[in-house]
């Protein structure tokens, strides 16, 4: 009798499925379909692998037909998912960077009045250092908000580098924060204890007090203005990555909001709605700062190029055509030769603008990046060599 010879079942393991072609290999395949950046979390991958595969038979039997989602008129990247990730940064960083940056301005053009103007502007610098206080008190529960956990905000000060913005800037921002509560008490202080009962140091002379302050307490407040520019652009974010204007941007930015909210301040709460002296000083610091937020942000666009079109063509296109748009109508209502109350009226419509100018700057610059993130030409653009 002749031996049977044994029917041979294909040799069937978890990982063989693995190892079989595919015809296209550029999509993560499965039983359910493919996935793409934006959808739903990707299946597990023991899902992936038990999907498509066939029953462990001797028979093989053909893979389901797959179907995709993707978007043909967008440029597909590797396995249909983003290169990069998104930044986690919400409407708190949004918030954060520009209440942090109105302080910073508010307190710098306060310094300035009281160093170069004296008494002429006491008013202005009691003002701005209300606002910057008044600004600043919520940028601490943002960024606390945003990391999730106190602690985390504890643990970066137990290292200082000056090498990464990150340190750097939490450190500015605890320097600043000690710097703007000794101004805002000088203030008070000045305003309401009489000559005779103030201290030895306030006694000594203005111009002692003010060189003891200023000397540490003007550099931590430019570092908080633009500190957060240059964490930006040293990410990995192909919009902000490498773009040397973003620092410089956004402390233009803050010198222009911190002296509208001041003129906002003392129309609102001065005596008498401050002096007009005081508001043309404002005003021309205003205009000057909004002068270099135009240029800077020429150049940051500049240097962007086809990489700024997720802030110039995506989402956020209305909320930068509201920043130039409210920049521009500022500067137009100063031209209007208005007298009195219609002129104070107006320029309160010019700061309110100047505002919303210097918010809708941050935050269309920080949303942007997402889309910028999850763009794979974007991507592929930022990684390209510079000399191709």
């Amino acid at each position: 009798m002749a031996d049977e010879t044994p029917e041979r079942v294909p040799f069937e393991a978890e990982w063989t499925h693995d190892l079989q072609h595919c015809s296209d290999p550029n999509r993560v395949v499965g039983g359910r379909g493919a996935f793409t950046a934006g959808q739903a979390q990707p299946m597990a991958r023991r899902e992936l692998r038990s999907a498509g595969r066939p029953p462990a038979t001797g028979v093989q039997t053909e893979r389901p037909p797959v179907r995709f989602s993707h978007d043909p008129s967008k440029e597909p990247s590797y396995y249909d998912v983003p290169m990069l990730k998104s930044p986690p940064w919400k409407w708190e960083i949004a918030w954060y960077f520009f209440l942090g940056g109105l302080s910073s301005g508010a307190y710098t053009v306060g310094r300035m009045a009281e160093r170069f103007g004296g008494k002429e502007y006491a008013e202005i610098s009691r003002t701005s250092a209300y606002t910057a206080m008044a600004t600043f008190v919520p940028c601490p529960p943002l960024l606390i908000h945003d990391l999730g956990d106190p602690k985390r905000f504890h643990h970066m000060l137990r290292v200082l580098k000056p090498t990464s913005p990150m340190s750097l800037g939490t450190w500015a921002i605890m320097g600043y924060s000690g710097a703007l509560t000794a101004e805002v008490a000088r203030q008070w202080v000045l305003a309401h204890v009489p000559p005779k009962k103030r201290g030895a140091l306030l006694r000594a002379g203005t111009a002692t007090a003010e060189a003891i302050h200023d000397v540490p307490g003007i550099p931590l407040a430019l570092t908080v203005a633009g500190y957060t520019g240059v964490l930006l652009s040293t990410s990995a974010n192909p919009l902000w990555s490498k773009n040397k204007w973003l620092g410089p941007l956004f402390s233009a930015s803050a010198i222009a909001t911190g002296a509208a909210a001041t003129s906002l301040a003392l129309s609102m709460f001065g005596k008498r709605g401050g002096r007009e002296e005081s508001h043309a000083a404002l005003e021309h610091i205003d205009t000057a700062a909004h002068i270099a937020e135009a240029v800077c942000l020429g150049g940051f666009l500049k240097e962007a190029g086809e990489k700024g079109n997720s802030l110039t063509k995506g989402s956020m296109k209305g909320h930068t055509a509201v920043m130039a748009g409210g920049l521009l109508a500022s500067e137009l209502l100063k031209l209007i030769p208005f007298r009195g109350t219609l002129r104070r009226i107006t320029m309160m419509f010019s700061t309110i603008l100047s505002l919303v100018s210097g918010f809708a700057l941050r935050w269309a610059m920080v949303h942007a990046g997402h889309e910028a993130a999850n763009d794979p030409r974007t991507n592929r653009l930022s990684s390209r060599r510079a000399d191709v």
